[in-house]
């Protein structure tokens, strides 16, 4: 979906009754574009953590005398940092794009899965955090594939403007209610209460009852949106 279709839906009923920056009710003019898209980006990223709406995957090349590896692009082929040593191996053509919210498997060189946060194993891999992965070190040297459960690609505001009629949400319209309602939670927060009625929490509401309602419904993206950057670049 576009992103003029999620402003148009908020100007229309969340923000329909607020001024957002002196404008008229429910007006998103240019000069707010990055304020509502922060806003955007953060509910795109707490429904893509809730739900399996992107897979991802990552080659991990093992290093000799090392068993912790974080995992951001700095640490990519790609990358144009400055680390001496690059484990994560990407394509120029789909770069790592810090997009990991879980790791949610861990492969051998073989396709054989490995223990993955298993405390019963005194031999499992495990994630200190959502960003780093240990090895142990009895894991011979070899490439780990990592499947992850990924996040929305970042709408990026440059200079103060985006064009919301060429930008492009990667959302399914049956999670379109649970993002709005968590937009219009977070932009009527700070307003607070009025006659004894808080609209943030109340939209707040309305997002945990629209998310638990597709968790009952079981709507979820079955078919893994793989990054196929791996084997398109020989890696695997």
């Amino acid at each position: 979906m576009q992103l003029q279709e999620v402003f148009d839906q908020l100007s229309s009923g969340e923000f329909s009754q607020l001024c957002i920056g002196g404008n008229q009710p429910g007006v998103i003019d240019e000069n707010n574009y990055a304020r509502v898209v922060g806003h955007i980006n953060l509910g795109l990223t707490a429904i893509y953590s809730r739900f399996s709406l992107k897979k991802g995957e990552l080659i991990l090349r093992l290093q000799p005398d090392q068993t912790k590896y974080q995992l951001y692009s700095k640490f990519a082929v790609t990358g144009s940092s400055d680390e001496a040593v690059r484990y994560l191996i990407d394509d120029a053509s789909a770069p790592f794009l810090d997009d990991i919210i879980k790791v949610e498997e861990v492969l051998a060189a073989d396709g054989t899965g490995l223990p993955l946060n298993d405390p019963s194993n005194p031999l499992s891999l495990t994630t200190p955090s959502s960003l780093t992965l240990y090895v142990p070190e009895s894991v011979s040297l070899q490439d780990l594939t990592i499947k992850y459960r990924g996040n929305h690609n970042k709408l990026i505001v440059e200079d103060g403007y985006i064009d919301p009629e060429d930008t492009l949400l990667d959302l399914p319209e049956s999670h379109l209610s649970a993002l709005l309602y968590y937009v219009g939670s977070r932009v009527n927060n700070p307003v607070g209460m009025t006659n004894e009625f808080h609209a943030g929490n109340s939209y707040f509401a309305k997002y945990e009852e629209a998310c638990q309602a597709l968790e009952g419904q079981g709507v979820q993206i079955q078919q893994e949106r793989t990054n196929t950057r791996l084997r398109s670049g020989g890696w695997v």
